[in-house]
């Protein structure tokens, strides 16, 4: 179990790697990441003229940064919080609207490729991501750790 050392124990790592805009450089990337067996779980592509910002979550951060910081691939570590949603309770609506009344800011978000009990889960970097976690969790949201995301891809047990 890899889990990021955190108040809630509720953070989930996320690696922003900085690539050429070059035909299969992503490929090589999801390569070099099931070579030692480590999944990607999250992915957000966002390109700029010479190169582009791929942020990832993956099942073994550990794992990941070892083998990414080796083969010289340039990164910045993070953290982000994984919140399961609910069409019935809590609506991606339902959340924001909590987080505004808290006053944090979301600076991105994007959608986690597995599922939670059967929940759609979305990603969110924001500013606080401990006073984020405690006011999600107070309304009975669930906020999702990195053992939670790493067991597959239906977490639905």
């Amino acid at each position: 179990m890899e889990v990021t050392n955190d108040l809630f124990g509720r953070k989930i790592t996320q690696f922003a790697l900085f690539l050429e805009n070059r035909v299969g450089k992503l490929l090589e990337i999801v390569k070099l990441l099931a070579g030692v067996d480590t999944h990607i779980l999250a992915i957000s592509v966002n390109e700029a003229s010479d190169h582009a910002v791929v942020r990832i979550v993956v099942d073994r951060p550990m794992t990941a940064r070892e083998v990414l910081e080796n083969a010289g691939v340039p990164l910045v570590e993070s953290t982000v919080i994984a919140v399961e949603m609910s069409e019935e309770l809590y609506s991606i609506h339902h959340i924001l609207r909590v987080l505004l009344q808290a006053e944090i800011n979301v600076m991105y978000a994007y959608p986690l490729l597995v599922r939670s009990r059967r929940h759609a889960v979305i990603v969110f970097h924001v500013d606080n991501d401990d006073y984020a976690i405690q006011v999600l969790q107070e309304q009975g949201i669930h906020v999702l750790n990195q053992d939670d995301i790493a067991r597959g891809t239906d977490l639905s047990s």
